[in-house]
């Protein structure tokens, strides 16, 4: 009898375990990293105070080490930092840059963002971007303007969207066409029209204008 008690006991612990293992990753942890965005891009737009980018721009009006600038889209609402490098952590941050070395306001300039379940975060309202909508892009010293000129869908291994173009100055947003796990993305190009010397008074004109 006790020795049936022990299987019976043993049975139950290994198939527990085994249950637990087979269950899919709690749901709140999408929901935890959509609420630490939310949290940075908080401090990341241009809000009333006019803070810039928050806790991105030291004091002196420097931009902090892997900071490269800010991008706007203001017929969307999208206004994040553009961080130096596209790797996970730094997609939680803000755009992020896809080519090294990459200039504002020379060749093909590349960005990354997310498409996140809450679509006001990062790059997830890029779907519905009007052709002639601006993108203003800054490093502190000038503000880049791009109109855009074509949207379309592309699959993930369709690299040669970041492509130079001879005679050509352009702007490429690139995100994820669903919020889930998917093989094709949104990709946003545009041209340079315009280059305004920065000041905080004129970004903030700017940005906040829906033209």
């Amino acid at each position: 009898m006790k020795r049936f008690l022990w299987l019976l006991i043993i049975t139950i612990f290994f198939t527990t375990g085994f249950n637990l293992l087979l269950q899919p990753e709690n749901p709140k942890k999408y929901e935890k990293l959509e609420s630490n965005s939310k949290e940075t891009l908080t401090l990341a737009k241009m809000d009333e105070a006019d803070k810039d980018i928050g806790k991105q721009v030291k004091e002196n009006d420097e931009l902090e080490d892997g900071v490269s600038g800010m991008v706007s889209i203001p017929s969307l609402d999208i206004n994040l930092a553009i961080i130096e490098g596209s790797t996970k952590e730094n997609l939680y941050k803000g755009a992020t840059t896809l080519k090294d070395h990459q200039r504002m306001g020379e060749g093909n300039y590349s960005l990354a963002g997310h498409h996140m379940k809450d679509e006001s975060l990062f790059f997830g309202r890029l779907e519905e971007i009007k052709y002639g909508a601006k993108v203003l892009l800054t490093d502190k010293e000038t503000i880049y303007i791009y109109q855009i000129n074509n949207k379309k869908t592309v699959h993930e291994t369709q690299i040669d969207i970041l492509n130079d173009h001879p005679n050509k100055t352009e702007l490429t947003l690139i995100t994820c066409d669903r919020p889930t796990s998917t093989e094709y993305r949104t990709v946003v190009t545009g041209n340079l029209v315009k280059e305004i010397k920065y000041s905080d008074e004129t970004w903030k004109e700017r940005t906040q204008s829906k033209k």
